[in-house]
């Protein structure tokens, strides 16, 4: 606020005149700078601040910063004329302590509001990540980053995918923990991880994507089979009912002439499924157990067989096929060598369309044939035969493969609607074409109570056919399919009406004229032949038995058709 002042002297006698007026207005220091804030980052401070409400009456002519590291408690003061100042003269990881001081003409204010920050920087990445998969869970080792941006690590993140490009945060684990278990994944199924370190203020970059597919030991594999022979022990076995997650097996076996002592044998790819060993002395008891490997390790041991090699018969030979319609009619000779023993029965192995094989049929010991009738017409059946004497089974017969053919099955399914004076057929393809191509279909018709009449024959890929210019009733009709080797069932539809209604009215009339107009032909042809004959028996000479053709036993009818119609017998 501005002052006005003058003066008077004072004597004796009176008071002078006034002096000159003079103005002036007081000042003093200025208020604190108010609002102080801080931005930290990697190596800066950067602070703002607002003017003092009130700057003692002189202008503000600028500030000064205070800052003390708490650390090394250096004081710095630096004069500046904005409200605002980046410090860069930090060191990450270090606390500091700021205040400002506003100065005028006067002097300086106090100091404002202390503020303290602490610069940080984005840590480095973990080191040495490394990802291990094990059975049923993978395991995430790490050690801290080697940079931790001035400050200590307060935590780690774990990211996780099916592929590289879906990682996503999975997981945050403490700073002192170095080691992860990630149970919820899959055998088999790989895994990508990388991982993050966070200091107080930043996460740093992500480390190198790192894969892992947990796998565990496979199950044993279970030998279901044994058959022995001549000098021969054949081993099957079936896959183990889990691989660990590594499809990539194999199969070891393993054999002895005493349970304890086992030894390795043979080591198998996981296609192989049986093994026949003729490295064997007849009479001696072999035992076997088979285990399954996959990367991971070996399974525990299969069950154990054991097996004495003796005198089985050979297999059957010249095994041969015949087939028809709904048939396949095996044969074969029975074996030169009975292994010393008789033949107890003869078994019979089907599949059909490389399913797998499945004993099929167990025969008389003397049996050389069999018609296999339960066969689907078209589909490939393939077939061995094994003979079994007292001792056991023989090797396999060789295979031999064959289709049943016949006529086609019955079209799936069949739809007829009216239309007008019209009948619209539409079926569908059968089910099995009977083993052949189908070359056409027959379109059967009955009208009314008759029997069906073959009216249409329609080349393979139709489905549609329309039956036109049809007079009014009921009509049923049946299709069959053609191929090389006949005709198949038919399938039928059910009746449907033609309503005379729907035809054109003007053809009614049509067949009643024909009818007038055959009439009166008919009576005036009649008319004319019967003068013409009438005339010439006028003019025939006598009878002359020497004009007459004799037709007796000797005679061919063939030489005479206009004489004869019909069967001949």
């Amino acid at each position: 606020m501005e002052y006005s002042y003058y003066l008077t002297c004072t004597n004796e006698v009176s008071e002078s005149i006034p002096s000159d007026i003079v103005s002036g207005t007081p000042m003093t220091i200025p208020d604190p700078p108010v609002n102080l804030s801080i931005l930290t980052g990697p190596g800066f401070a950067y602070l703002e601040w607002a003017p003092p409400p009130d700057d003692g009456g002189s202008e503000i002519v600028g500030y000064k910063i205070f800052r003390e590291d708490i650390e090394s408690n250096l004081l710095d003061t630096i004069t500046t004329r904005q409200t605002c100042y980046n410090d860069t003269h930090v060191a990450n990881g270090n606390v500091y302590v700021y205040c400002i001081t506003a100065v005028n003409s006067v002097g300086e204010s106090a100091p404002s509001t202390e503020l303290s920050g602490m610069p940080l920087d984005r840590p480095s990445p973990p080191e040495s990540f490394i990802v291990e998969g094990c059975d049923g869970y993978n395991r995430l080792t790490w050690d801290p980053p080697s940079y931790t941006g001035g400050t200590s690590i307060v935590s780690y993140r774990i990211y996780r995918g099916l592929n590289e490009d879906s990682l996503s945060p999975y997981a945050t684990v403490e700073r002192n923990i170095s080691e992860y278990i990630d149970d919820s994944v899959t055998n088999g199924v790989i895994y990508h991880y990388s991982m993050s370190a966070l200091n107080a203020k930043y996460e740093s970059d992500m480390t190198v994507i790192r894969t892992a597919r947990p796998l565990g030991f496979p199950a044993p594999p279970v030998i279901e089979a044994v058959r022995s022979g001549d000098s021969y022990i054949h081993l099957f076995w079936d896959p183990p009912v889990s691989d660990g997650g590594d499809p990539k097996i194999e199969y070891l076996l393993f054999r002895g002439t005493s349970p304890e002592s086992l030894e390795l044998m043979e080591t198998f790819d996981s296609v192989i499924l049986d093994y026949n060993d003729t490295d064997v002395d007849n009479g001696v008891r072999y035992h076997y157990h088979v285990l399954s490997r996959n990367s991971r390790g070996n399974s525990d041991p299969s069950n154990m067989v054991s097996e004495i090699p003796m005198g089985k018969p050979s297999p059957v030979s010249g095994l041969r096929t015949f087939s028809g319609n709904g048939f396949i009619l095996l044969c074969w000779n029975l074996p030169s060598d009975d292994g010393g023993f008789r033949i107890t029965e003869v078994t019979i192995y089907r599949r059909m369309n490389d399913e797998v094989f499945m004993e099929y049929q167990l025969l008389q010991p003397d049996s050389v044939f069999f018609n296999d009738t339960d066969v689907t017409n078209g589909c490939v059946y393939e077939y061995y035969i094994v003979v079994i004497n007292l001792v056991g089974s023989s090797l396999p017969s060789e295979h031999v493969q064959c289709i049943p053919r016949g006529p086609p099955f019955s079209p799936a399914s069949i739809n007829v609607t009216v239309s007008g004076d019209c009948v619209i057929v539409r079926w569908s393809a059968p089910t099995n074409d009977g083993g052949s191509r189908i070359s056409s279909y027959r379109i059967y018709r009955k009208e009314g109570n008759r029997s069906y009449d073959l009216v249409a024959v329609i080349r393979d890929g139709m489905f549609t056919w329309t039956d036109e210019d049809l007079e009014g009733g009921y009509y049923s009709y049946m299709i069959s399919g053609v191929n090389e080797f006949g005709e198949g069932e038919p399938i039928y539809s059910g009746p449907v009406r033609i309503d005379r209604n729907d035809r054109n009215p003007a053809r009614p009339y049509l067949p009643i004229f024909l009818i007038i107009f055959s009439v009166i032909l008919f009576f005036s042809v009649f008319a004319v032949v019967f003068i013409i004959s009438k005339r010439r028996r006028e003019h025939i000479p006598p009878y002359d038995e020497g004009c007459v053709t004799p037709v007796g036993d000797d005679v061919d009818p063939g030489s005479y058709p206009e004489f004869f119609s019909g069967d001949v017998s």
